[in-house]
């Protein structure tokens, strides 16, 4: 029993040595934005190993599973078990399992090659719901067709493009899978992106931009950018990405770090990746209160007496903190209890109260100026408080 159980815990320490992102896994990447970046991101996943066609359903095992062990199928409901059939012919919604290509090896033109069978983009789905499929775009329509049958229904359905920017038929996956195969499609231009240009063939022409940057056509990316904004990634994608890992040796970026999305065909297009910073807010650095040249009022007070007031300090997209200096006139007379406040105090929903002391130790009037710098992105912008 003993040499059981220490053969035991070997295994399971095994396994948990493979998950998450390593330490330092993305630092090739940090200061890089736009096509550098996406560059960057192909050097680092690009190479890998080929797990092979027929291996997908060993990798399967434990990439697509739900807790008890049964398959997880993003086409249909139907409950597979953990002993299914593989397609071969299928005949109806729920009657085999076949490796679906999300992004379709006709688009390429098939063959052998690694993106083949990278199991980042290839699923195992239901046969029948992956030949509706077919290697029509991934898009939005309405009243478009969902099939049922032996006891479970299809997930997604097939319609004509509802979504601006192209009208042709287009598959519509499920709204819980949609940020899945937005990041899918990201994995993919990074992966590939040394061979991505002349994915055109077929539907691909319709999706595919024929450069390698930014790969999609507009509408695909205003599409994808919605999707994986709507449907954050979820436990699944992340146990996935640790379980491909194991296999292919290279993880998907977009799942550890999903806001390279953004500097890559989002809000923050032009800006380079800070690699282990929150991205921050999206949009135009603004202080809202206290605005320039506001006057803050002590009134009368006694030579020696301290008093204080309240300045509300909030803001929208503040990047940096905000650095907090009294100047000019009777300085001395007044003191703040902080010389920094940082862009989160500034940005919340309710904004930070700071107080203000003032303390005569003179008769008559007195004034000073309150300098707030960093508004901006990299700490620019000033303005003043009297």
């Amino acid at each position: 029993m003993r040499k059981i159980f220490t053969m035991g815990l070997a295994a399971v320490l095994a396994a948990t040595a493979y998950a998450a992102e390593p330490s330092g896994y993305y630092d090739s990447c940090k200061g890089k934005g736009g096509k550098s970046l996406l560059t960057a991101l192909h050097d680092k996943i690009g190479s890998h190993t080929n797990v092979g066609y027929d291996g997908l359903w060993n990798v399967y095992k434990t990439s697509d599973v739900h807790a008890d062990g049964s398959l997880w199928d993003m086409y249909s409901t139907k409950n597979w078990g953990k002993n299914f059939k593989k397609c071969g012919n299928y005949s109806g919604v729920g009657s085999c399992v076949n490796r679906e290509h999300s992004l379709p090896k006709s688009w390429w033109g098939g063959g052998s090659q690694t993106q083949y069978s990278d199991a980042y983009h290839l699923y195992p789905t239901d046969g029948q719901v992956n030949g509706q499929r077919s290697n029509y775009p991934f898009g939005e329509c309405a009243n478009g067709t969902t099939l049922k049958g032996n006891g479970c229904v299809g997930l997604g359905r097939l319609g004509t493009s509802t979504f601006p920017g192209y009208s042709g038929t287009v598959f519509e996956p499920d709204d819980e899978y949609k940020g899945d195969f937005a990041r899918t499609y990201f994995y993919m231009a990074a992966c590939y992106n040394d061979k991505i240009s002349s994915w055109t063939s077929g539907e691909g022409g319709k999706v595919m931009a024929g450069n390698n940057y930014p790969v999609f056509k507009t509408w695909v990316v205003e599409l994808l950018m919605k999707w994986h904004r709507q449907d954050p990634v979820s436990e699944k994608e992340t146990d996935r990405n640790d379980a491909v890992y194991a296999h292919q040796r290279n993880r998907n970026p977009f799942i550890d770090h999903p806001e390279l999305a953004e500097y890559l065909w989002g809000d923050r297009v032009g800006e380079v990746f800070r690699l282990g910073e929150a991205p921050g807010p999206v949009g135009d650095a603004e202080l809202e209160t206290p605005v320039n040249g506001a006057v803050l009022e002590f009134g009368q007070v006694a030579e020696g007496a301290t008093v204080t007031s309240k300045l509300l300090f909030k803001g929208t997209n503040i990047r940096g903190n905000l650095s907090l200096l009294i100047y000019r006139g009777d300085k001395d007379m007044f003191s703040i209890p902080v010389t920094t406040l940082t862009a989160s105090q500034v940005n919340s929903e309710e904004g930070t109260w700071l107080t203000v002391s003032y303390k005569p130790t003179a008769t008559g009037e007195h004034s000073a100026r309150l300098l707030i710098n960093g508004t901006g992105e990299d700490g620019n912008g000033s303005r003043g408080v009297e």
